[in-house]
């Protein structure tokens, strides 16, 4: 997981950068340092970014719309669901011009839109602007009494089944979107995602087996889920259940479109 951290200046806004590209993260962060009001920390992915989340504070997140595995509106959504960060103000960085959108990003509490390619003015209107909005002071104080980020509430900020899980299938935590498809219940034990999320057992190309193979972020098309054909992303975490087994995120969204059932096609990178 990457969360390269820049110099540290109480004085200056906090920044949380979060591309897949690694050109980007490095120009981008490097310009936003020089011009001496912003202090920045970068992101590879969404799960690094939560990474940083779980117990940072920034004054706004800069993230781009497409991304593997976790794209900018579901970033924000599960940024959205963690107390110390219920009011940052997100930036959304795209190539994509498609009104529905912009119409999707402000649904899921998107501050603003930065087009790509990336200019130094146009990045620190953005900043202001969305702090202007959000009535936040140039560098805002991190509340000191905020409440820790529960896994229960990032899993149900995501729109559509999402659990942790351990390399066996076996669920130890679900979202609401997870136990409304699988007609299972919060209170049953020993559910397998194999059986629950399958109607014929684990796929013969289960990412999640993937994952654990090779302790990467496996992501892959699965049409046989209780959901319909679904996008499935399994992040290996750097977390381990009370046997010391390795747990893993399970994410998915539909095939159909590419904003997490939003209707809007897939963006390019």
């Amino acid at each position: 997981m990457e969360g390269a951290k820049m110099s540290r200046h109480h004085d200056r806004t906090k920044v949380l950068l979060v591309d897949d590209s690694q050109a980007l993260r490095e120009i981008a962060a490097f310009t936003l340092e020089h011009m001496g009001e912003y202090d920045v920390d970068v992101a590879e992915d969404g799960r690094a970014a939560l990474g940083l989340l779980a117990d940072r504070f920034y004054d706004v997140m800069i993230a781009d719309f497409s991304m593997p595995g976790m794209n900018g509106i579901e970033l924000t959504r599960v940024a959205r669901a963690m107390p110390l960060h219920a009011g940052m103000p997100v930036i959304l960085m795209t190539h994509d011009e498609d009104p529905r959108l912009a119409d999707a990003a402000q649904k899921a509490g998107v501050s603003g839109l930065i087009a790509k390619p990336l200019h130094p003015e146009a990045m620190q209107e953005a900043i202001g602007s969305a702090l202007r909005s959000a009535g936040a002071p140039e560098t805002a104080v991190a509340p000191e009494d905020a409440a820790p980020i529960g896994m229960q509430a990032v899993l149900d900020a995501l729109p559509h089944p999402a659990m942790i899980l351990d390399a066996d299938h076996a669920v130890l935590l679900g979202n609401r979107a997870f136990y409304r498809a699988t007609r299972a219940s919060i209170g049953d034990c020993g559910l397998s995602c194999a059986d629950v999320m399958h109607r014929d057992g684990a796929p013969a190309d289960c990412p999640l087996v993937e994952a654990a193979r090779t302790g990467m972020y496996v992501e892959r098309a699965i049409m046989d889920t209780v959901a319909g054909p679904m996008l499935v992303g399994v992040y290996p975490l750097e977390l381990a259940d009370e046997r010391g087994k390795r747990l893993f995120l399970h994410i998915t969204r539909p095939l159909t479109g590419g904003l997490a059932g939003a209707g809007v096609p897939p963006s390019r990178a």
